[in-house]
């Protein structure tokens, strides 16, 4: 019986022990499991800083770079479709004898998208210089003059007594116009789509 007593009051002791024992292998398994994950956390970075370093990932200057560019272009692709809307609009009540009301309504909302492109025209310039090299140049040499050409021909339409020249024909000609801008529509469309990255698709 005496034994037996003694084995029972030791008996919490190998209980401790084991316990001890498993307490011990649970904080050496969330020491390997925290080890674990700061070394593939610091893999990560390692690996992302040489793809960063090979040109193979971008960096977030990079981004916040592309950012702005996706955001200028955007920017300029709606003031020049606004501005060829209402430019389409104004020829329209001129073919079709619009009431003078509508002419000068249409006529308003033209000049509106006219002095938007005026206001922004440099900075526009400055921005295809800065952010897609030479198409500048292209814009000032090819886009702009057709708009201005059209522009002319409109104002001599809207104020026949005055001495404004239009290119286009002597007499200002709706037909023309209307040749003019198809051929503006597709030049900025190329022009618009140049500035995209993609060789097969227009991407804004």
């Amino acid at each position: 019986m005496a034994g037996r007593n003694v084995l029972r009051a030791r008996k919490p002791k190998a209980t401790n022990f084991v316990e001890r024992v498993r307490g011990s292998t649970l904080i050496l398994a969330f020491g390997a499991l925290a080890g674990a994950l700061t070394v593939s956390a610091s893999t990560t970075d390692s690996v992302d800083k040489l793809l960063v370093w090979a040109g193979l990932k971008k960096n977030a200057l990079q981004l916040a770079e592309d950012d702005k560019r996706g955001e200028f272009s955007r920017a300029l692709t709606r003031l020049a479709w606004k501005r060829l809307f209402w430019t389409r609009r104004v020829i329209l009540t001129e073919k079709y004898s619009y009431d003078q009301s509508e002419k000068d309504k249409t006529w308003d909302a033209y000049l509106t998208t006219v002095d938007a492109w005026n206001e922004n025209l440099m900075i526009n310039i400055v921005g295809l210089n800065r952010y897609y090299l030479g198409k500048g140049e292209v814009f000032e040499g090819s886009i702009q003059p057709k708009f201005g050409t059209i522009h002319y021909c409109l104002e001599r339409i809207r104020h026949p007594s005055s001495n404004i020249e239009c290119k286009l024909s002597p007499d200002s000609s709706i037909g023309s116009l209307e040749t003019a801008v198809d051929e503006l529509n597709f030049s900025l469309y190329g022009f618009v789509c140049g500035l995209s990255d993609e060789d097969q698709r227009c991407s804004l």
